[in-house]
């Protein structure tokens, strides 16, 4: 039985070798909360921080990510 499911296109990363987005989703949520109820006067404890943590968690992500994709797509050699 054949697959259904199309072969990626050349150069183009595989769906296994970039990590699933959840975690950065969530950490831009926690702060985007964080931030909402600051906003609401809903005083949290060292909301600054939590915020600027999850901030920094998400940018780690996302630099992790374009890591991965990228060497999901260099060829072996050098050759892209």
């Amino acid at each position: 039985m054949a697959s259904s499911v199309p072969a990626p296109a050349p150069g183009r990363p595989t769906t296994d070798a970039v990590p699933t987005p959840r975690p950065l989703l969530v950490a831009f949520l926690v702060a985007d909360l964080l931030l909402g109820l600051g906003v609401a006067d809903l005083d949290i404890p060292a909301s600054g921080v939590l915020v600027m943590t999850t901030y920094a968690l998400a940018q780690y992500l996302i630099v992790t990510g374009w890591v991965l994709a990228v060497r999901a797509t260099v060829r072996p050699g050098g050759a892209s």
